[in-house]
């Protein structure tokens, strides 16, 4: 299991023990609970808290009222509070197993991991051999530094390589034309990616991060035609930064990015601008992301195409299954503001993607999409009508995790 599926895992089980204690320790709590646990639950921590506390001075030895505390406390980065709230629990309700691996998160969260090896060694349903394990990725969670990568290597087929046209023969008004090298080019390929993401935390328990990415992904087409039209090798480059706000229902990321493509190191692209990423935990099994960028391209050989570009989007992830496999669903506008009108558009786009983790390593995603894009001009000074391109894209990956 690796480290991120772990401490999804844990959160997921987490929550499952909140509510099973919750249910099991009081049926219903005092008046101003219920409140208290609807804000907890939007990811108003600090307010279920403040509610909580006032709760516990009228109700010291009521269940509900110290549980909804402890785990308000947690979400709030308060674990010292937690700690509290979680022993006078576990003093008056010792056959709660949930409660012991929650208190040990909360002592790993304040660096104390002999404490939490402690209480994790009296849940029974943990196998003894296991415990010290357990407590290592349980802190890793509260690690400052997180770092993660991957490689990636594989093969392609692209049904229009060149986003060519059908033919080399257009109409152009009621004259026929023959344009060299416009028909569209298929080919088969293999691709190199790297992809290296790291977070460091402003502190153990604190929500803000320093964020940062790298990425780079190479590709190599064989089919001749692209080599004459030196589009037969392609390279794509990516580093950013920025910070993320990231709670038990939300996460918020904002970085600046600079980008590099380039095709047969002669046409290249530079990029850079911010760009915005929201999630939002509706519940455990449907998440809204907003995604947002403006960036400026420069293009070295193609000064026309230079300009302001950008995007914003929503999109809807359905978690479904034992496994947790995704449905993604969504759609986006996008504008391109160039130096000149025909390169210039406006434009939406809606897509769908699934990923299936089939066991053993192996996952299976295909996806889909369609855009349409309404340019300001014609594509050619021979025609009248402003430029419209519509794109339909199908694509599936099978992926093995080495």
């Amino acid at each position: 299991m690796t480290r991120a599926k772990f401490i999804e895992v844990v959160f997921f089980a987490l929550c499952a023990a909140f509510i099973c204690a919750a249910s099991a320790l009081a049926a219903d709590g005092p008046p101003g609970a219920e409140r208290a646990a609807e804000l907890l639950g939007r990811g108003q921590a600090e307010e279920a808290y403040r509610i909580y506390s006032a709760l516990l001075r009228e109700f010291p030895e009521d269940g509900a009222v110290n549980l909804g505390l402890a785990r308000s406390a947690m979400a709030a980065n308060r674990p010292h509070q937690a700690i509290m709230a979680y022993e006078r629990l576990i003093a008056k309700y010792p056959g709660e197993l949930a409660l012991y691996r929650e208190i040990a998160a909360a002592y790993m969260a304040v660096g104390d991991p002999e404490t939490a090896k402690r209480y994790l060694a009296r849940d029974a349903s943990l196998n003894p051999d296991d415990v010290s394990d357990w407590a290592v990725r349980m802190g890793e969670a509260y690690n400052r530094f997180q770092f993660h990568g991957k490689l990636r290597a594989g093969f392609l087929f692209d049904g229009n390589a060149n986003q060519g046209l059908d033919s080399n023969r257009i109409t152009l008004g009621g004259f026929a034309v023959t344009m060299r090298d416009a028909e569209k080019i298929d080919t088969f390929g293999g691709y190199l990616a790297g992809d290296f993401d790291a977070a460091y935390r402003a502190s153990r328990t604190s929500p803000w991060w320093v964020v940062g990415d790298a990425h780079f992904y190479l590709r190599r087409d064989g089919a001749g035609g692209l080599s004459d039209a030196e589009m037969d090798y392609s390279q794509w480059y990516r580093i950013s930064g920025g910070i993320r706000r990231l709670t038990p229902n939300s996460l918020f990321d904002i970085r600046l990015k600079g980008e590099i493509f380039d095709y047969d190191f002669y046409r290249t692209v530079y990029a850079y601008g911010p760009e915005i990423t929201y999630t939002r935990a509706v519940s455990r099994t449907l998440h809204l992301i907003t995604r947002a960028g403006v960036e400026r391209r420069d293009y070295v050989r193609n000064g026309d195409h230079s300009g302001t570009y950008g995007y914003a989007g929503e999109y809807a992830r359905f978690l479904f299954g034992a496994a947790e496999h995704e449905f993604v669903i969504g759609g986006r506008y996008l504008f391109a503001d160039a130096e000149r009108d025909f390169a210039s558009y406006g434009a939406w786009e809606a897509s769908a993607s699934m990923r299936f983790k089939l066991g053993g390593g192996w996952e299976l995603s295909p996806s889909v999409s369609y855009a349409e894009e309404r340019y300001d001009a014609p594509a050619t000074v021979l025609e009248t009508d402003d430029r419209r391109d519509r794109r339909f894209r199908a694509g599936l990956n099978a992926l093995y995790r080495i």
